[in-house]
């Protein structure tokens, strides 16, 4: 089954746009699934996913 995904950065964006900061736990709640079902290929996607959520997260806080 072919899945299309878009690229890291925008799904983070876009899942911090919509969500704020419970974008994470919706990450993770598809890292998790995948990881259930040994999806390695989503599994990395979706860890990298939170990775740049994170940082867009951490940009935002004020300094």
């Amino acid at each position: 089954m072919l899945i299309h995904q878009k690229p890291v950065p925008a799904e983070a964006t876009e899942l911090v746009q919509q969500h704020g900061s419970e974008a994470v736990l919706l990450a993770k709640t598809h890292l998790i699934e995948a990881e259930e079902i040994g999806d390695d290929e989503h599994v990395a996607y979706w860890k990298n996913v939170l990775e740049a959520m994170q940082t867009i997260l951490d940009e935002r806080k004020p300094h």
